[in-house]
């Protein structure tokens, strides 16, 4: 191609560095997606060079990249093995789920969707590749790449799609949606979203892990959608300890349901509650990750000397679990809760910027600000706060939004 030497302007490489640099080093190291090699150039996905969109470039070695475009112009068969979907899609939850290397992740599934459209594969395929790329888009959050996946992988062709689309796929992009709404605290436009998606549920049989898992977390994702309207009811926490039980022994479906609780619970700005959401934190707090890591003088370390994360869950479930805990010692005020919560804060900064994430914009019915306002005047509450401010999700888009329930609608329409 006559385009292949021009260069990605300069503001934009800077946004794709600090998107794509790995959070498990300290500095802005970049690596490539799929090897992990600091020798990396920008690969444009559609092999477009003057089309600069964020969610259509990813760091990849000059072999991959080559590669790519040998199998776009010739055909799938030239494809190197590591660039094999089958390849990308395991590459891809490894990074997620046992380093946490979030970008990565959505790296590799970037490039699966278009290895599916060099091997043929079908639109329900592509759609779910463009789904688990929104997934982990969402958990290193960037509304600017969040809307271009949006539009160019899910509208466009929704719109363009004449065929039928695998029932379970368009359930699971409804799920994504709803979870992306609550995000950016569109709260009504989550729970009605949902209807649609709890009918598909109640009509699919579930058999395997991966259905139980899908289930578990569609169960868990409503019941919180109900909360933040309704408040933590008895309905509402029974169904979140059913979601527990359909996939029991999950330590992410462990950690999403403490999150909806507590987060619940926070939200009604009572004593009660605020006692309860201590109860649910600290007993996943202590079991599951305080034996797992030591803080000395700020600096979290693990006790394990693996770079795997601590617990086999989404990075954004461990930074969320820390952050819950130092809110729940600092409107709770238990005893010694002056000499634990400095090295709490420390967790869950770490943890953070290890995620990327963002954090929902309002706990269950309540607000951070009603919370922040129960804390005592310490420079360690202030720092909590300050925390807390900057973790907070940006209010959804309006462009996006639209773009989300009409996405939505198309696939209801299926």
């Amino acid at each position: 191609m006559a385009d292949r030497q021009i260069p990605v302007p300069e503001p934009v490489q800077q946004e794709l560095r600090e998107y794509f640099r790995d959070t498990l080093y300290i500095g802005q190291v970049v690596r490539c997606v799929v090897t992990e090699n600091e020798e990396y150039g920008w690969h444009h996905l559609n092999h477009n060079h003057r089309f600069n969109r964020l969610s259509n470039i990813v760091p990849l070695t000059d072999k991959l990249n080559t590669n790519l475009y040998q199998a776009f112009t010739r055909g799938s068969e030239c494809l190197d093995a590591r660039l094999d979907c089958q390849a990308l899609k395991v590459q891809a939850a490894k990074a997620f789920w046992s380093y946490g290397q979030v970008s990565r992740a959505y790296g590799c599934t970037r490039i699966e969707y278009y290895v599916a459209q060099y091997c043929k594969k079908p639109l329900s395929y592509e759609l779910d590749c463009a789904r688990r790329a929104l997934y982990y888009a969402r958990h290193r959050l960037n509304y600017v790449i969040i809307e271009e996946l949006i539009s160019d992988t899910i509208l466009k062709p929704l719109e363009r799609a004449d065929g039928k689309i695998c029932p379970a796929v368009i359930m699971d992009l409804l799920q994504e949606f709803e979870a992306l709404l609550t995000l950016g605290g569109e709260r009504a436009d989550a729970l009605r979203l949902h209807e649609h998606t709890r009918s598909m549920t109640a009509r699919e049989g579930r058999v395997g892990h991966e259905d139980a898992f899908k289930h578990a977390g569609a169960l868990r994702r409503f019941a919180q959608t109900r909360g933040m309207s309704c408040g933590p009811t008895p309905e509402v926490l029974r169904q979140l300890d059913e979601s527990t039980e359909i996939n029991c022994g999950d330590a992410n479906q462990v950690l999403s349901v403490v999150h909806s609780k507590a987060s619940l619970h926070i939200g009604e700005d009572s004593k009660a509650d605020y006692k309860r959401a201590m109860d649910v934190v600290s007993d996943a707090y202590k079991t599951l990750l305080a034996p797992k890591i030591s803080v000395e003088a700020g600096r979290v370390r693990q006790r394990s000397k693996s770079l795997t994360l601590p617990i086999r869950a989404t990075p954004s479930n461990i930074a969320d679990l820390s952050l819950m805990q130092a809110v729940a010692l600092a409107v709770n005020k238990p005893r010694r809760w002056e000499t634990v919560l400095p090295d709490t804060i420390s967790v869950a900064r770490h943890y953070w910027n290890v995620a990327g994430a963002k954090l929902e914009r309002v706990p269950g019915r309540g607000s951070w600000k009603r919370a922040i306002g129960t804390f005592n005047n310490t420079p360690d509450s202030a720092t909590l706060a300050r925390l807390i401010a900057s973790l907070q999700a940006p209010p959804l888009p309006s462009s996006l939004k639209a773009k989300v329930l009409k996405a939505a609608n198309l696939l209801a329409a299926k």
